[in-house]
């Protein structure tokens, strides 16, 4: 009984680790999630680039950096300008991606604004 329901809570982890990944890959512009950057890769950089999008204290030129620690792959996040779309406050970002075994680098920049609704999302 105790082997089902410790099988039941990693099948749980895992499909909750997998739903926050596939989520966070959903924000990403279309030419990015069609670059085939790995899900964690994704994450990772999304999560350490939070701080230079929603801090009010975060300047140009302020660099966030991760690990994925799946597969080793890293990268950074650099705050270029703070700026206004559509009536937003917006953040440009810069992501330096370093993937797969030959470490080939892959730059794209995006648009994380601060909508109505309190939410960052990425404007194209």
């Amino acid at each position: 009984m105790n082997h089902l329901r410790l099988k039941a809570t990693a099948v749980t982890v895992v499909a909750s680790l997998l739903a926050g990944a596939t989520a966070h890959a959903q924000v990403w512009p279309l030419n990015i999630r069609q670059s085939r950057l790995p899900l964690p890769d994704l994450s990772s950089a999304g999560e350490a680039s939070k701080p230079l999008y929603q801090s009010p204290d975060a300047k140009p030129g302020q660099t966030a950096t991760w690990t994925t620690p799946e597969n080793g792959d890293s990268g950074t996040a650099t705050l270029v300008e703070a700026l206004r779309m559509q009536g937003m406050p917006c953040r440009k970002i810069r992501y330096d991606f370093v993937t797969g075994p030959s470490k080939a680098k892959r730059t794209y920049t995006v648009n994380w604004c601060h909508t109505d609704a309190g939410e960052w999302r990425i404007l194209s």
